[in-house]
């Protein structure tokens, strides 16, 4: 196909992980660079809000809809970032492994160099540590993570 978009349904995690797969089939497709559209089904949706796609789905939203929105939508750009990280010493197994599963990472290098893209925003301080302390807990008790309400 020369042009298409997707539709993909799930929160900021499963967003970035559809966008590390279209990176690696991307260069020989047709189109290398499909419009997405994030149907907002995960915990935070940070970035379905900033695209104003809302913040979570309601199940009274009629399907053939949100279909047909995503196909009238505008198509805006999407911050991404890539970086480098290259250790002083060489990573244990055990944090090459987790940066890798964590960050959607690409497989360390023969300079033990890992490559991490990130996309929509990073934070450093505070808002990077509170959003380390939820990823952990999510982690830690997915059972209670399961809905973006708070019982």
């Amino acid at each position: 196909l020369a042009s298409y978009k997707i539709l993909v349904c799930g929160g900021d995690g499963t967003v970035g992980w559809v966008l590390s797969c279209l990176d690696i089939v991307g260069q020989d497709a047709a189109c290398n660079s499909p419009a997405i559209a994030p149907l907002p089904l995960g915990t935070g949706n940070d970035l379905a809000r900033v695209l104003r796609w809302g913040s979570g789905y309601s199940s009274a939203e009629d399907p053939l809809a949100i279909l047909k929105d995503v196909v009238a939508a505008e198509e805006v750009q999407l911050d991404r970032w890539t970086f480098v990280v290259r250790p002083d010493e060489e990573f244990k197994d055990e944090t090459k492994l987790a940066l890798e599963l964590q960050t959607n990472a690409s497989n360390t290098n023969e300079d033990n160099s890992i490559m991490i893209i990130m996309n929509n925003y990073f934070g450093i301080g505070i808002d990077a540590d509170l959003s380390l302390d939820f990823h952990n807990a999510r982690s830690e008790n997915p059972s209670k993570f399961n809905s973006r309400l708070v019982s």
